[in-house]
């Protein structure tokens, strides 16, 4: 599996980092002594079971800059008709009566030039609801990052981060495009692990310890993707755009 994971600004990081020596300082379990390398404050936004989408470049555009066929030529005009032939028996017609003056014709509205047969350029379709992720759709940072105040979410000890519409909409677009995404939009609760596998005799301790802390204000500016298997890191932030 891999996920898919915001980092914060390097001054929001050096706060989590601060609360995870908090814990350990104190006797209690902290990712501060996750012996990893890859160990970092981040927010997971999902896990996926491949990024293709987002590792391979996308097919290019149709170029709908070329100028459009030209016009198929006219059919050539119709030979003349021969006059017809003068019957000698035929009765002289009496000339016309002669007018004065000849009436003043009507002027007309020109006529619309009549419809070119030739194919004009096709429109550039609109985009699709749905469409194979790319960089600029799954890095539209930075996005806002709010941390509340620390609590249990199952064992783990965490600090909530505030739902924005901005970070829900980004869940919910790469939920919809990326095979076999976990957790679906309604499940996902965003947060940021301060401790793992918290006893439960430690938890009331473990949350104690940041009653007083005022909520965290920051920004996701920068993405990574961690492989469970090779446990390996992807930069996500600076794939070319589509």
């Amino acid at each position: 599996m891999h996920t898919v994971e915001l980092l914060l600004d390097p001054e929001s990081e050096q706060t989590i980092r601060r609360c995870w020596s908090r814990l350990h300082s104190a006797g209690l379990p902290s990712l501060a002594t996750h012996p990893h390398p890859t160990n970092r404050p981040h927010l997971t936004l999902l896990k996926t079971s491949s990024l293709a989408f987002l590792l391979q470049p996308l097919p290019a555009p149709p170029d709908f800059s070329r100028s459009a066929p030209a016009p198929a030529p006219a059919p050539a005009p119709a030979p003349a008709l021969s006059s017809p032939p003068t019957l000698s028996s035929a009765p002289a017609l009496s000339s016309p009566p002669a007018f004065s003056s000849p009436p003043a014709a009507e002027t007309l509205p020109p006529l619309a030039p009549a419809p070119s047969s030739a194919a004009s350029p096709a429109s550039p379709p609109s985009s699709p609801a749905a469409r194979p992720l790319s960089a600029s759709l799954v890095l539209s940072l930075p996005l806002t990052a709010t941390l509340g105040a620390a609590r249990m979410l199952g064992r783990a000890l965490v600090l909530p981060v505030e739902p924005t519409a901005e970070l829900r909409d980004l869940h919910r677009q790469a939920w919809s495009t990326l095979p076999d995404p976990w957790p679906p939009p309604e499940d996902w609760i965003p947060h940021l692990s301060l401790a793992l596998n918290v006893p439960t005799p430690a938890r009331a301790a473990a949350v104690a310890l940041f009653t007083t802390d005022a909520p965290i204000h920051g920004h996701f500016v920068s993405a990574r993707s961690y492989n469970t298997e090779t446990r390996t890191l992807t930069n996500l932030t600076n794939l070319p755009p589509a």
